[in-house]
């Protein structure tokens, strides 16, 4: 009996992206047709495998994947533009295993807005961090116009009561005098 790897998933309008989370993976095989997709790795005497149908067709010549020491990384292109809404054509399938990859996920609307992903899943890529490659601050401006016109902060002695307290306090003190 076979037992499925987790993977997760994201995509834009012309390309969809799979990791599939398994370490040491070295020799697995994998095979991308314009329907279909196919994994299988044997580990310690266990057999992972996905199979499952795409919910659209794939351009199989310009799509890739990359084996990494923690990682398969799938890059997938789309045979014509536009958003899947899910990878797997029976969602029920693989329902447990079958997450969305928030890191690279583009929403519709923002697909202009977002850099470009980069070459998931080509060979000799580095993938990690923001955008695939360093720490996301590296294209921020150093003058950052949000931090220009805020006041200094009035420093409040920690001793100081406020107002509101102050005069509860003193109609307190005053009932128990005229007592």
């Amino acid at each position: 009996m076979s037992l499925a790897p987790m993977f997760k998933w994201a995509e834009n309008s012309s390309k969809v992206f799979l990791t599939i989370e398994l370490s040491d993976s070295k020799g697995a095989d994998v095979k991308i047709e314009q329907d279909k997709f196919h994994f299988r790795f044997s580990k310690d005497g266990k057999i992972y495998e996905l199979n499952f149908d795409f919910k659209k067709n794939v351009d199989v010549e310009a799509s890739s994947f990359a084996i990494r020491d923690r990682q398969v990384e799938v890059l997938l292109h789309k045979a014509e533009e536009g958003f899947w809404y899910h990878i797997l054509k029976d969602k029920n399938l693989y329902k447990s295993n079958c997450k969305i990859d928030w890191d690279l996920w583009t929403d519709e609307d923002e697909e202009n807005e977002k850099a470009p992903m980069g070459d998931f899943g080509a060979p000799g890529f580095n993938f990690g961090g923001n955008e695939f490659g360093g720490n996301g601050f590296d294209d921020m401006p150093e003058d950052d116009s949000d931090d220009e016109g805020l006041p200094d902060l009035e420093e409040t002695p920690s001793s100081e009561q406020p107002a509101e307290q102050k005069e509860e306090d003193d109609d307190e003190a005053k009932k128990q005098a005229s007592s």
